[in-house]
């Protein structure tokens, strides 16, 4: 696992709480790693994801702060009674609920940002010399 000095506070803070999603989702474009999401309720029924990662092919979770145990990463996140859900990346995008055709729907951008994290910090930081192929 990696420290927070090593990614920068600003990237963890923002890829922990708010754009999982989307580094998880670029992930499992480029490698085809699949998407893991602890998945809530709101009291109306409505979901969100309390947090998402993907499955490294070793057979640990990857989210920003490294690879490490799903369990232990499940458990971090959301409440106890909550479901841990996999996807692949089309169903991910169904369950985010992308609008293509409204201008306010980051999803795109927060991918293409996600993204250049990979090469940016994930790569030389999280996976070393274990650094894959792209699918």
């Amino acid at each position: 696992m990696i420290s927070e000095e090593h990614v920068g506070e600003d990237i963890v803070g923002t890829y922990l709480a708010g754009r999982c999603f989307a580094l998880a989702y670029a992930l499992n474009a480029r490698y085809g790693w699949p998407i893991r999401a602890k998945v809530e309720r709101f009291s109306d029924g409505a979901e969100y994801a309390a947090h998402v990662w993907v499955m490294h092919p070793s057979g640990q979770a990857l989210d920003i702060m490294g690879l490490s145990d799903a369990a232990a990463i499940a458990a971090a996140h959301g409440t106890p009674d909550c479901e841990v859900r996999e996807f692949a990346g089309d169903e991910f995008v169904e369950f985010c609920e992308v609008n293509e055709d409204d201008p306010t729907d980051t999803f795109w951008h927060d991918v293409d940002e996600a993204d250049a994290v990979i090469e940016t910090y994930v790569l030389p930081n999280l996976l070393d010399e274990a650094a894959p192929s792209p699918a």
